[in-house]
């Protein structure tokens, strides 16, 4: 009797446990983003998370996807890619989910943030190449945002740019600059949005106003 009656706690527990961690789990990733339809291509990436509503798998096209490993203030991205083999990144975070800066197998990057937590510049350096030197061979990115608009698609994702995201707030221009002084990237978006005001397409433009993308997006 007694047996059973321990048997019978035990499974209680688990089942308490495992109740709890589904309730827990459904409310860490409720509104969270689940798709990003790519108008353009005709594709689409995927969304995933893990108990603790963190970010652990990113579905691509054509059988590419990232999955995210925590340990402490450190993230592991491993990158696998069916046509030209897997590669790992380690993202060094600051605290609110920002990362500090990127440790790649051939490339280094460096954050910095404004106030409100967008991502204001990020700086490229690769760590292969013979004519690699130092204070060369450096790209400089700039991020511009429109203050009033909450980013719904990128709140609680990386600030470092998932799907090309860069911050708290919706993004209004991305300019790269080389080491010359040359814009070598400059593009401006606009945005439309749902009854939640959470935002439901994005189009992309280059610099003489013609369209680079246009992205759809759905929330668990």
């Amino acid at each position: 009797m007694k047996g059973g009656i321990k048997t019978g706690l035990l499974l209680l527990i688990a089942f308490s446990i495992t109740a709890f961690v589904q309730q827990n789990n459904s409310a860490a990733i409720k509104g969270k983003l689940k798709r990003v339809d790519l108008y353009l291509s005709g594709t689409h990436e995927d969304y995933f998370y893990d108990d603790y509503g963190r970010l652990s798998d990113v579905q691509l096209p054509y059988g590419k996807h990232y999955t995210y490993t925590y340990s402490g203030n450190s993230v592991f991205v491993e990158h696998i890619d069916p046509a030209y083999g897997n590669y790992y990144d380690t993202l060094i975070m600051k605290t609110y989910g920002l990362v500090d800066s990127i440790l790649g197998e051939s490339r280094f990057w460096t954050y910095d943030y404004d106030i409100k937590g967008n991502l204001t510049s990020k700086n490229y350096v690769p760590l292969r190449g013979k004519k690699r030197k130092p204070g060369r061979d450096q790209f400089h990115y700039y991020y511009d945002y429109y203050s009033e608009k909450w980013d719904s698609a990128s709140a609680d994702m990386f600030a470092c740019g998932c799907a090309n995201r860069g911050g708290r707030n919706l993004m209004k221009r991305f300019i790269g600059i080389d080491t010359k002084g040359d814009t070598t990237v400059y593009f401006t978006y606009k945005y439309y949005f749902d009854k939640e005001e959470k935002v439901k397409t994005r189009t992309k433009y280059y610099r003489t106003g013609q369209l680079y993308d246009s992205l759809g997006f759905s929330y668990y």
